[in-house]
């Protein structure tokens, strides 16, 4: 399909971005902060948002990928299969 109006609003966020993360590995224990970066990109045509994560977790490095879609026909965004 084509990419439509709901692509470009996507779009809008490719970039570089930073995030500080806070995770409750319990009820009542005190948090864990970490900072992160992500890096987002249109890809295939515009169609599907391509998002790479960079950052530590426990202390540990991180490296996560994410994939976002939106079917025009249904009018509904595509959870990663």
């Amino acid at each position: 399909m084509t990419p439509g109006t709901v692509h470009q609003m996507v779009a809008k966020s490719d970039g570089d971005w930073k995030a500080d993360v806070t995770m409750w590995m319990s009820p009542g224990a005190p948090p864990t902060k970490s900072t992160a970066a992500c890096t987002n990109k249109m890809i295939l045509g515009g169609r599907y948002q391509e998002t790479k994560y960079t950052g530590t977790m426990m202390g540990m490095p991180f490296e996560g990928m994410g994939l976002l879609a939106y079917d025009n026909a249904k009018k509904v965004f595509i959870p990663p299969g």
